[in-house]
């Protein structure tokens, strides 16, 4: 088919995505293929999204974004053997092609160019729900430690 299926995330960063998209797109045209856009049909759950543009032949393989550390789409392409790329991380990246931000080299970036300009405490607010996902941003800097902070919805990370 020539074709790459990208599921459309429910919700995001509508700028991020155009500029994604966009350079996805470009990229894909310039080796021949072309961009596929999905979402599940109404009660159609995600894996059975994914298992459909397969059964269809819509697609020679995906790219996935938003993964989660245990993410069922990667185990359910790794299990039937089907091609994938995922834009961000998981917890089984030695079994599958990936790509991602290099989120520490711009915390790196930020920490140091605060730092010269006097600061003696950085702290980030972290909305809850996505503490155990950016906390590996902040892996490499041994200053930095997750403390209180509204237990209801933020953790601080300190340096």
């Amino acid at each position: 088919t020539c074709s790459i299926g990208y599921r459309m995330p429910p919700f995001t960063d509508q700028f991020a995505l155009d500029v994604f998209l966009h350079r996805m797109a470009a990229r894909a045209g310039e080796a021949g293929l072309d961009i596929v856009l999905f979402t599940p049909r109404h009660g159609q759950d995600e894996i059975e999204a994914y298992r459909e543009m397969i059964r269809r032949g819509a697609v020679d393989g995906f790219v996935i974004s938003g993964t989660e550390h245990d993410d069922a789409r990667v185990d359910y392409l790794l299990d039937i053997g089907f091609p994938f790329v995922t834009f961000g991380r998981t917890d089984v990246l030695d079994r599958h092609p990936w790509v991602d931000v290099d989120g520490s080299a711009g915390v790196t970036l930020a920490v140091e160019h605060l730092v010269a300009a006097g600061a003696e405490v950085v702290a980030v607010e972290i909305d809850r729900d996505l503490v155990a996902k950016l906390s590996a941003r902040f892996a490499d800097h041994a200053n930095f430690r997750l403390v209180g902070g509204d237990p209801e919805d933020v953790g601080t990370m300190l340096y």
